[in-house]
């Protein structure tokens, strides 16, 4: 069979047939839409997003800190389906609405535009994400808590409401009650009542209740939640946050959620949050381009792979046909080096990056799956650095890079100007600084080297990451003691007595204990030898 009769059948294997809609792409400031549908519903999909996208990157996640920017964001690409049939290729399960899963190379957000419950599940998700990027130590109750409150957003004319309940919540707890909160607190990922069972509906109402009431009714309690994700970000424990923050029991935390919804069952609304398009500067712009059947066959190849979602040997047959109908396909190339990833020894993985790379030089993307798989090869170094300079999404980029220059002796031009900077955008990450104070090691700077070691002593929970810290300032340390004194001798030898204890001093003060009993023993022997060479001398007597 040729490859172009296997894109046919690629084709018709996921619902592309000759009389199917066309696909076009939505090119928006912070996302990448594909859809077989309509501009119109894609328009409204391009704001919707923008809007959430919006309201995450210029405010912390409890709407608390106006213009406080979070750091990160991967590529996000969303698929819109038109129709059910196309959608349901793609679906894990026959009832799905919608999915987000985490892609090698982005957030990938696929859709049926037919349900209305998609849009929910798009925006609970997303959520997901930028919380583990943003605030990677937030415990499952205010993952799921934030995710719930945002996922019903809705656009009213100018304005944006938030927290509005979902579906069956308020039944739930009006049947069962709130889940307990010394159970809430405690879950975990793999928990029974959070992934199956008749709790499970409980758990999701009940962090939404405790999300909405913490967010909604006063500022003091707004404020405990945002103290609650401050300490988080800064590395504390779920546990430690909690009880710094809240300073309550969870007994007491019961109390206030019971009488919370007992008000809101007597009101009969509950609080939401309402905010206009003034305040966010939604950017809802984007460039509504018709894609080549190449490339619509490699995008769908690339949602081929998404875990739990995907097909391998569909998704290949798709990035084959794809490079028939163009060879210069870069988004092909990409594909088939991701497949290679997940089926190791298909293809010559490092090289199609490369070529990937070449044909779209300025795809940071690209460039940084292409450094990734070259490690040990020269073109790695060049490869990462490209990518951090395009603005790459991904600490592994700027960690790699740290690495491949603490271990290649100094910086090259450029370099440590970017790691310096990606230090200050990852603030939490201590795993970057250790490779950067090799890295200032390397560049003579020492004093910088010893500030950024004696921070991650300090304030990493890591206990390897504490322990090299130690270390590594121990032996810069011993290094240190070891020059000044042999500095001390080269004086003591040239008779400038002064000048050699005073070194001697110096280099015991900064010594490691292990190495300050042969110092300072050094130090004694030589005092004494001083004393004898500069002691004066008694006039000689005459022979009787």
């Amino acid at each position: 069979m040729s490859l172009r009769a296997a894109g046919i059948l690629v084709l018709a294997a996921i619902a592309l047939s000759a009389a199917a809609p066309a696909w076009h792409e939505a090119r928006s400031a912070h996302f990448r839409f594909f859809t077989n549908g309509g501009e119109k519903d894609a328009s409204e999909r391009v704001r919707a997003f923008e809007t959430l996208h919006g309201i995450l990157r210029t405010t912390s996640p409890d709407l608390r800190k106006p213009g406080t920017r979070a750091g990160l964001q991967l590529p996000s690409f969303v698929y819109l389906f038109g129709s059910g049939d196309g959608f349901r290729s793609f679906s894990a399960t026959p009832d799905e609405a919608g999915f987000f899963v985490p892609h090698p190379d982005g957030e990938y957000i696929a859709m049926n535009s037919d349900s209305a419950q998609a849009t929910e599940t798009a925006y609970h998700e997303y959520l997901h994400q930028f919380m583990l990027l943003n605030y990677p130590g937030v415990p499952l109750w205010l993952n799921e808590g934030m995710a719930c409150f945002f996922q019903t957003l809705r656009l009213d004319g100018q304005e944006v409401v938030l927290g509005t309940p979902p579906a069956h919540c308020l039944s739930t707890l009006a049947d069962g009650g709130c889940f307990p909160a010394s159970r809430l607190l405690a879950l975990e990922p793999g928990s029974a009542e959070y992934v199956r069972g008749p709790e499970r509906q409980r758990v999701y109402a009940t962090v939404w209740l405790l999300t909405s009431y913490l967010m909604t009714t006063g500022d003091e309690r707004r404020a405990k939640l945002g103290a609650f994700l401050d300490l988080i970000r800064a590395g504390r424990s779920a546990q430690e946050s909690f009880d710094r923050a809240f300073q309550c029991t969870p007994q007491a935390l019961d109390r206030e959620l019971a009488e919370h919804f007992a008000r809101v069952r007597h009101m009969g609304r509950v609080q939401v949050w309402v905010l206009t398009f003034r305040s966010l500067q939604v950017d809802a712009a984007y460039a509504w381009l018709q894609m080549t059947e190449a490339e619509t066959l490699a995008r769908l190849g690339l949602l081929r792979l998404a875990p739990g979602h995907g097909n391998l040997d569909l998704a290949g047959r798709s990035f084959e046909a794809a490079l028939e109908a163009d060879p210069r396909c870069a988004t092909a190339r990409f594909g088939k080096g991701l497949l290679g990833t997940l089926a190791p020894g298909t293809s010559d993985v490092a090289g199609l990056f490369h070529e990937a790379s070449l044909a779209e030089p300025d795809n940071p993307v690209y460039h940084y799956f292409a450094g990734m798989a070259a490690r040990g090869n020269p073109e790695s170094r060049s490869h990462l650095r490209r990518s951090i300079e395009l603005g790459c999404p991904y600490p592994d980029a700027i960690l790699a890079l740290a690495n491949l220059a603490a271990a290649g002796g100094p910086a090259e031009p450029g370099e440590l100007a970017l790691l310096e900077t990606a230090c200050g955008t990852l603030q939490g990450h201590y795993g970057l600084k250790l490779s950067l104070a090799t890295v200032y090691k390397h560049a003579s700077r020492p004093e910088q080297a010893k500030g950024l070691l004696r921070e991650i002593a300090a304030q990493t929970l890591e206990p390897h990451l504490a322990r090299a810290a130690d270390l590594e300032l121990s032996a810069m340390a011993a290094k240190e003691a070891e020059r000044l004194a042999s500095l001390g001798n080269n004086a003591f030898k040239d008779k400038r007595y002064e000048e050699a204890v005073a070194r001697m001093m110096e280099a015991l003060a900064i010594a490691p204990p292990a190495f300050r009993k042969d110092l300072q023993d050094t130090l004694d022997r030589m005092k004494i030898l001083i004393d004898l060479r500069t002691r004066p001398r008694p006039p000689k007597g005459r022979a009787p």
